[in-house]
C-alpha cells in the first residue's frame, strides 16, 4: 500500500494547512459558544444548571456518533468531502439554536450540530498526514491542535461581545451558524483534493476501512491512548464548561471579567500546543513529555479554587491551559505514529470517539454536583483525579510492543 504521506512536500502545504486549521477552529466556535452564554440562556429559557449542562452533553451524543465513521470515510475517500459536509451540517444546526423556545428543541439541534462536527478531528488528521513528511508532523500537528484552544479562547471573547452587539444569545448563534455555512462553501471551492489523503492522493484505492478498524482496535497502545485522552477531555471540557459559571456565580466576577480570566487558559495553551508539537519532532520519549503535560493540568486544577483574585485565577487557568494544549498536540502525534499514515483517520476517529465521550458525562455530572451541594467544592477534585490516572496509564503504555500498521 502506498503511503499517503508526501515524499516531495507541497510548497503550498502550510497555506492549505492554515485552511484546515480554520475549519477546525470554526467548528469549535459553534460548540463552545454555549458556556459563556449559558447564564443568559438559563434565565431566558427557565432551565436549571443541570439542564443547561445537557446542552453540552447532547452535542456530544451526535459528536461521538460520527467520530469513527468520519475517520473511516476519510481514510477511504479523503478529507475534503467529509470536512465540507461537516461544516454544512454543523452550520445549519448552530443557526437553528436561534429559533428554540424550549430546552428539548435546543437538545435536538445540539445533537445535529454534534453529528456535523464529529468527523472534523479525524479528517483534519488525515489532511495533515497527507500533506507533510514525517519529519514535520510534530510541527504540523502542533499548529493543528491549536484549534481546540482557539475554539475555547475565541468564544470566551467573541460570544459575549456578539451578544451585546446583536441583542442577545439567540442572534449570536445565528451569526455563528451563518459563518460556518459560508466557510463550508469556500472550502468546497478552493481546497485541493490532492491534499485530502484520498485514493487520488495516495495513488490507488484504499483497503477496506474495516481492516483499518480491526488494526486500530487490536493495538494495545492505541487502546490505552483512548483512555488517556478521555481523562484529558474530562478535565478540559469540565473546566471550560463550568469555569465561567464558577467565576460569575461563586466569586462574583462579571461575564467580561470571567472571560478575561478564562482567556489566559487559551493564550497559554496556544503557545504550549505549538511548542509541544515542535518538541515531539526532537525528543526521544514523546510519552514522557505527555506525562509532564498532565502533571501541569493537575497543578492548575488544584490551584484554581485556592485563589480568589483575578491574577491568581488567571495564573492557575494558564497552567491548566498549558497542560491541555501540550497534551492535545502530543496525543495527535502519537495517534498518527502508532497508526501509521495508512490508518491515521480511522485511528483519529476511534480515539476521538473515546476522547470526546467525556463530553457526554462531565458537564452534567458537574452541574448535578453544583445543584446538589450549592457550591463548586467537588468540581475540582472530580476534574483532577482522572489526570492522575492518565499518568499511570502512560507509564504502562510505553512498555507495550508496537504493531506494524503496513502489515495489517
Amino acid at each position: 500500500m502506498t503511503s499517503p504521506i508526501n515524499t516531495t512536500p507541497d510548497p503550498a502545504r502550510w497555506r492549505w494547512h492554515a485552511l484546515v486549521m480554520t475549519v477546525f477552529v470554526a467548528v469549535f466556535l459553534g460548540r463552545f459558544a454555549w458556556p459563556p452564554l449559558q447564564t443568559e440562556a438559563i434565565a431566558s429559557l427557565g432551565i436549571t444548571n443541570a439542564e443547561a449542562g445537557l446542552f453540552m452533553n447532547t452535542f456530544y451524543m451526535g459528536y461521538m456518533a460520527t467520530q469513527l465513521p468520519g475517520g473511516m470515510l476519510s481514510d477511504r475517500f479523503g478529507a475534503k468531502i467529509v470536512l465540507a459536509a461537516s461544516l454544512f451540517i454543523s452550520g445549519l444546526a448552530t443557526l437553528m439554536i436561534y429559533t428554540i423556545t424550549t430546552a428539548e428543541a435546543g437538545y435536538f439541534w445540539r445533537v445535529v450540530a454534534g453529528l456535523g462536527s464529529g468527523a472534523v478531528y479525524s479528517s483534519c488528521v488525515k489532511a495533515t498526514v497527507a500533506g507533510f513528511p514525517r519529519a514535520e508532523l510534530g510541527k504540523a500537528f502542533g499548529l493543528m491542535m491549536m484549534a481546540p484552544t482557539l475554539g475555547t479562547l475565541i468564544p470566551n471573547q467573541l460570544a459575549p461581545r456578539l451578544s451585546l452587539a446583536l441583542g442577545g444569545w439567540r442572534p449570536t448563534f445565528m451569526a455563528i451558524g451563518l459563518g460556518l455555512l459560508m466557510l463550508g462553501l469556500l472550502f468546497v471551492i478552493i481546497f485541493p483534493a490532492r491534499r485530502s489523503g484520498g485514493p487520488a492522493a495516495s495513488g490507488g484505492a484504499s483497503a477496506s476501512p474495516w481492516t483499518g478498524l480491526k488494526f486500530v482496535l487490536g493495538d494495545g497502545r492505541l487502546r490505552l491512548l483512548c483512555a488517556i485522552g478521555f481523562c484529558l477531555l474530562w478535565g478540559f471540557l469540565g473546566f471550560v464548561s463550568w469555569g465561567n459559571q464558577y467565576l460569575i456565580l461563586e466569586l462574583g466576577y462579571s461575564r467580561m471579567e470571567a472571560g478575561h480570566i478564562m482567556t489566559t487558559f487559551g493564550l497559554v495553551g496556544l503557545a504550549t500546543t505549538f511548542g509541544a508539537g515542535v518538541l515531539t519532532d526532537k525528543v526521544r520519549s514523546k510519552e514522557m513529555l505527555l506525562a509532564l503535560a498532565y502533571a501541569a493540568i493537575i497543578a492548575g486544577l488544584i490551584a484554581f479554587p485556592i485563589f480568589k483574585g483575578a491574577a491568581g485565577l488567571a495564573a492557575a487557568a494558564g497552567l491548566v491551559g498549558a497542560g491541555v494544549g501540550a497534551s492535545n498536540a502530543i496525543l495527535a502525534v502519537l495517534t498518527s505514529l502508532y497508526a501509521g499514515p495508512r490508518w491515521a483517520a480511522t485511528a483519529g476517529g476511534a480515539t476521538g470517539t473515546i476522547f470526546q465521550s467525556a463530553g457526554m458525562f462531565v458537564p452534567f455530572v458537574l452541574g448535578w454536583t453544583v445543584d446538589l451541594r450549592g457550591n463548586y467544592d467537588l468540581v475540582w477534585p472530580l476534574l483532577a483525579a482522572p489526570q492522575v490516572l492518565a499518568i499511570i496509564m502512560i507509564i504502562f503504555m510505553v512498555r507495550i510492543k508496537p504493531v506494524d500498521s503496513e502489515t495489517a
